[in-house]
């Protein structure tokens, strides 16, 4: 089955390819009746995202508890992931760290999303997965932000600056919920 738009592409495809046991790591911090629902067709799911997705840069934006500041150049905005405190120890994980997500993106609106000046305006959400927590191609994945430009970087910074501070009653998602 395919679980992205064949009519659309990314152009910085995530290229990294999901790890069966990070995937159930990732599900077993869903809530209990969420896990149901995440089967063989979600691990495909995700797999095909992490490949096809487009690959966006992604800042820590705190430690306790690790919260993800994600950014998606066509929507010009950030949305904030929360994660499990124990990322921070497996992976090392500073306020400031460089991550990369895979991209997907949606036609609705969501109340989270506060397009930004440059944004297309061709989608209303967007669906970020951290690489590092999902994929076993770890060299690759820590190279990528190297080969995003320092603006983009900026971008990231000042947009969740801007949203924390008008913004701070937006709570973050759960940053593995899009599995299910």
């Amino acid at each position: 089955m395919q679980w992205y738009d064949p009519n659309s592409y990314a152009t910085n495809p995530g290229g990294v390819s999901l790890s069966r046991e990070k995937f159930r790591e990732a599900r077993n911090c869903l809530p209990l009746f969420t896990r149901m629902f995440v089967d063989d067709h979600s691990f495909e799911k995700v797999d095909q995202w992490l490949r096809m997705g487009d690959t966006n840069p992604a800042i820590v934006k705190s430690v306790d508890p690790l919260i993800i500041s994600a950014y998606a150049q066509d929507v010009d905005a950030v949305l904030f992931l929360k994660f499990p405190k124990k990322l921070v120890q497996i992976y090392g994980l500073e306020v400031g760290t460089r991550l990369v997500t895979s991209n997907i993106f949606h036609q609705w609106d969501s109340k989270d999303v506060i397009q930004g000046e440059f944004s297309t305006h061709a989608y209303g959400d967007f669906i970020p997965i951290v690489q590092l927590f999902l994929s076993d191609e770890v060299l690759k994945i820590i190279k990528r932000p190297e080969t995003i430009p320092e603006e983009m970087w900026e971008r990231v910074n000042f947009l969740t600056k801007e949203k924390e501070m008008k913004y701070p009653k937006i709570k973050p998602r759960n940053g593995f919920a899009f599995m299910w």
